[in-house]
């Protein structure tokens, strides 16, 4: 009986709301013009950055540190934001503030230079010959100019990792950024 009751109240509701002529679909009470998201304009901060590796240098030990570092994905999408004298290039903006990589610096006409730092734990690994590295010091540099027309950008990062001991390691990429 419980069960019918249910079912019978479920209908109800179903045709107590009415239905959408046009799609057959159950339609809700009306939504004020208030409550009503507007869809957002096209957003023109964001764009889309191919990075290559151009060359690796320095240290065997310390290059470790370079292959734990990230790659963004190919056509992954990115916001380029643009304020005055900063700028910001946030990889992954849709994980921001909890899963996303922000490169931050400064702005002077079409050219940039902005950098990057981690929040990890310390670091720590063992080299060939079983040399421990611990505490390495990353640096991450980008510096690049935007097109005339605004629509791409061409860039350098230089990417490095310092050993306590001194050794380094560096890698060059070469970035090109295209407005989605």
């Amino acid at each position: 009986m419980k069960n019918r009751l249910l079912l019978a109240g479920a209908f109800l509701s179903l045709f107590a709301f009415g239905c959408d002529d046009h799609h057959n679909l159950v339609a809700g009470p009306p939504v004020s013009p208030a409550a009503t998201p507007t869809p957002s304009s096209s957003n023109t901060n964001m764009w889309t950055v191919v990075v290559t590796i151009e060359s690796i240098t320095g240290d065997a030990c310390a290059s470790i540190g370079l292959n734990a570092s990230y790659v963004p994905t190919p056509g992954a999408p990115w916001d380029v934001l643009r304020s005055g004298g900063s700028i910001v290039l946030r990889y992954l903006p849709g994980n921001y503030p909890t899963d996303s990589t922000d490169y931050t610096g400064a702005l002077n006409g079409r050219s940039f230079a902005a950098s990057r730092m981690d929040a990890f734990p310390p670091r720590s690994w063992t080299c060939s010959g079983g040399r421990t590295v611990r505490d390495p010091v990353e640096t991450e540099q980008l510096s690049g100019t935007f097109a005339a027309d605004d629509r791409s950008f061409d860039a350098e990062e230089i990417e490095s990792w310092r050993l306590p001991s001194g050794e380094q390691a560096t890698i060059r990429r070469h970035w090109i950024g295209t407005r989605l």
